[in-house]
């Protein structure tokens, strides 16, 4: 895969967590800042893919009325 650089600025305390966490699981910082942009990404693609899903129910009137709603809702606690 094909890498690029990336150059952000990021406060002070920040950086400095991810130096200890380097060197706790003894790893550099670009494998601690892909690490966590991998994970925020899948995470938000992940919530993007449900909105989308949503949306389409939605369009396709695949919705609850507000009874059955509050009905679905109220069946939790049983």
């Amino acid at each position: 895969m094909e890498k690029g650089n990336v150059t952000f600025r990021m406060k002070k305390e920040r950086i400095k967590a991810i130096d200890e966490l380097g060197k706790f699981y003894d790893r550099d910082r670009s494998y601690i800042v892909n690490e966590a942009v991998e994970e925020y990404l899948t995470r938000r693609q992940w919530q993007l893919e449900e909105v989308k899903r949503a949306l389409t129910e939605v369009e396709e009137g695949k919705v609850l009325t507000e009874e059955e709603f509050l009905r679905e809702v109220a069946s939790w606690d049983a």
